[in-house]
């Protein structure tokens, strides 16, 4: 259904681009138009690769655009993603390539990525991860968040992730209270920081990255030098959606 739906837009598109320049131009009357048109639909009714091919360009394009503007967004916001102060951390914490992971506990994909990010801190002793809580799922999302958030504060913040992400049911305020305790956190402690200004503020600033690098979802990485100073749009990667360990390999490897 997609498909059909990208190929109609790209034949309406091919459409009123041809009607715009022909009345612009005032070298066809209508009857010429109307045989134009016709010449112009058959032709794509019998080779409707062109259609493929226009809809595979559009969507190149996009792409191209959606990248420049989340390469502008790093770059104007490289020291608040590579340097801000209370990030989660795993990996090496001294390396100097980083990979930025924007991610939401209930989001499937960020579920399947969990495995090979272990992959890539294992085989990469020279890479940090940084995780930027971003809930988009609604309030269990922003629970979970908040709470990973304070696990962090007890020093436990991985532990509690790798848990959580790895908790193969439906998500709950009471599961990932359940799963805070298993992982040897303060309960009582945890809820309080939970709700604190500055667990607010980590996630308000969160969600400002992601509006200035114009996420639509989760997944998201981030992949540059550790020095913020150092980042630029030549040895900084930007990956939206789920991605393979070669991939994020490949962008490691570019720096």
């Amino acid at each position: 259904m997609r498909k059909l739906i990208i190929l109609g837009t790209a034949f309406l598109s091919l459409i009123t681009a041809f009607n715009s320049q022909a009345y612009a131009s005032g070298e066809f009357d209508a009857q010429q138009e109307t045989a134009i048109q016709k010449i112009i639909r058959n032709y794509l009714v019998t080779n409707p690769e062109v259609l493929v091919e226009a809809s595979k360009a559009l969507q190149q394009k996009q792409l191209d655009m959606m990248q420049s503007s989340a390469m502008k967004g790093i770059i104007d916001n490289k020291a608040q993603i590579f340097s801000a102060k209370n990030d989660p951390l795993a990996g090496n914490n001294q390396g100097d390539i980083t990979i930025v992971e924007f991610f939401d506990y209930q989001c499937p994909h960020c579920i399947e990525m969990m495995p090979v990010i272990n992959t890539i801190i294992r085989t990469n002793p020279n890479v940090r991860v940084i995780f930027k809580e971003f809930p988009i799922f609604g309030n269990v999302s922003d629970f979970a968040s908040r709470a990973a958030l304070a696990a962090n504060e007890q020093g436990k913040y991985f532990a509690f992730h790798d848990a959580i992400m790895n908790a193969k049911k439906r998500l709950s305020k009471d599961i990932i209270l359940q799963v805070a305790k298993n992982t040897g956190l303060d309960i009582e402690q945890l809820q309080k920081d939970m709700n604190s200004a500055k667990i607010t503020k980590t996630l308000g600033d969160n969600r400002e990255l992601a509006k200035a690098l114009q996420l639509v979802g989760t997944p998201a990485f981030v992949v540059g030098p550790a020095d913020a100073d150092d980042v630029s749009a030549e040895n900084t990667t930007f990956i939206s959606g789920q991605t393979t360990e070669a991939v994020l390999q490949n962008a490691i490897d570019r720096i």
